[in-house]
């Protein structure tokens, strides 16, 4: 997509937005193509229905992340830590300006949906940010790049998305506690030299010299750790 058609796009999502906050009920594309001026035949080319037109807002929301990722100096080299702290809250700076319509239509748009672009994209970005960590010991590096591991932490994810629009709290000081646990929690888990230690003392004791273990598979994966 060019930076024209990308800017277009983004238009076309903000005039959709706007007309469906003037009347949820009457949200349709006859309505947004009078809204934005533009060809109806256009918009049912493109969207099977209404609703995908402004889920389109939450799967650009993430492209908005990743470009701002982008435009921050040194990001690659933030930790773990601070990568996700990062997406958590950019993501949430979007979702605030557009706190009526997310809150509105997060639930029955994405969380209370099967799998969608949306988590797709959520899991995808935990997965870019636990592969590109330096700093994750091996025994993590092996139990936890997997996609189980990532669409777990999009789950948890998608809790603290849900958690932020019931959320009364001033300034939803709540859900930013949450997140701090959340993101902390996250990076322990990722860097903690506990599993090390743990498979270490595992590998000695099913070494021969210490415990007969009728399984040799198990001395195999320890090897291999």
């Amino acid at each position: 997509m060019t930076d024209d058609h990308l800017a277009h796009h983004r238009r076309l999502i903000a005039c959709a937005i706007d007309t469906y906050l003037r009347d949820p009920e009457g949200f349709s594309f006859a309505a947004v193509a009078t809204a934005c001026d533009i060809p109806e035949e256009g918009l049912t080319r493109v969207y099977a229905d209404p609703d995908a037109l402004l889920t389109d807002y939450y799967i650009d929301a993430l492209m908005r992340e990743e470009e701002l990722s982008r435009d921050i100096e040194g990001f690659a080299t933030f930790s773990l830590e601070e990568k996700v702290s990062t997406f958590i809250y950019t993501l949430f700076d979007q979702f605030d300006e557009r706190a009526d319509f997310v809150r509105a239509t997060l639930p029955r748009l994405v969380l209370d949906c099967g799998d969608n672009p949306f988590k797709t994209g959520v899991a995808r970005r935990f997965r870019t940010f636990l592969e590109q960590d330096p700093d994750m010991p091996a025994p993590q590096r092996m139990l936890l790049l997997n996609g189980l591991v990532y669409n777990l932490l999009c789950q948890e994810y998608l809790v603290l998305l849900r958690f932020w629009i019931q959320d009364d709290s001033p300034g939803a000081q709540r859900t930013m506690a949450l997140a701090d646990k959340l993101v902390a929690f996250q990076s322990e888990l990722a860097q903690t030299p506990i599993l090390d230690r743990g498979l270490d003392l595992a590998r000695y004791l099913v070494s021969p010299q210490v415990l007969k273990w009728p399984f040799p598979f198990l001395s195999r994966f320890f090897d291999r750790t």
